[in-house]
């Protein structure tokens, strides 16, 4: 088997199963390490997790009030691994609720058409997985309507640490916004710098 094949087992095992009180809880194991780009940045090397519960909230039909996503399981959930391994902006969280988090920026989209930003809080403890006790945890996972001012106020901040110059133009034509504006005044496709 895969990792890929052991990972959609996993998400479909926890929605099979969800609502069923006596089934042993565990998170869902998506990479058991962390991909090479996101250790470049500065994150360690540690499996990535992901909770049922975020997962639940990652595919019901999209609610803002409920923080529901309305995201397809084949098309989004199933390709976080490899949206982790190839993104197109890797920027520092600068909300200050969410200090030291991750965020991933994709050039995949929701179906109202906002790109995929996938949230990691690095070198986290909360996870429950197996002999799992420090992993990078991901927190969420959502389509992102406001993605010029969270680039333009990460650029701002000193918060982007990566971006991918071909995928950010990908984005700018597919969304017609025009993230790339406030990332030009940095160099693409290097480490910018580490996430601390």
């Amino acid at each position: 088997m895969t990792e890929q094949e052991r990972y959609e087992n996993e998400i479909n095992y926890a929605i099979m199963i969800k609502g069923l009180e006596k089934v042993e809880y565990s998170d869902i194991l998506v990479c058991p390490n962390t991909p090479q780009i996101l250790q470049s940045v500065g994150l360690n090397d540690y499996p990535i997790l992901f909770s049922r519960k975020h997962l639940y909230m990652a595919i019901k039909e999209k609610n803002y009030k409920k923080h529901y996503k309305g995201l397809s399981v084949k098309e989004h959930i199933y390709k976080i691994p490899q949206f982790l391994k190839d993104p197109a902006i890797i920027l520092k969280d600068i909300n200050v609720n969410h200090s030291g988090d991750i965020l991933i920026v994709v050039n995949t989209y929701d179906n109202d058409g906002h790109p995929i930003v996938v949230s990691i809080k690095a070198n986290s403890t909360k996870g429950i997985y197996k002999n799992v006790r420090i992993n990078n945890y991901l927190i969420t996972i959502l389509g992102y309507d406001y993605i010029e001012d969270l680039i333009d106020n990460a650029v701002n901040e000193n918060a982007i640490l990566y971006y991918d110059q071909e995928k950010i133009q990908e984005i700018d034509q597919f969304t017609g916004k025009k993230v790339s504006n406030a990332l030009s005044s940095l160099e693409s496709n290097i480490i910018i710098q580490q996430y601390m």
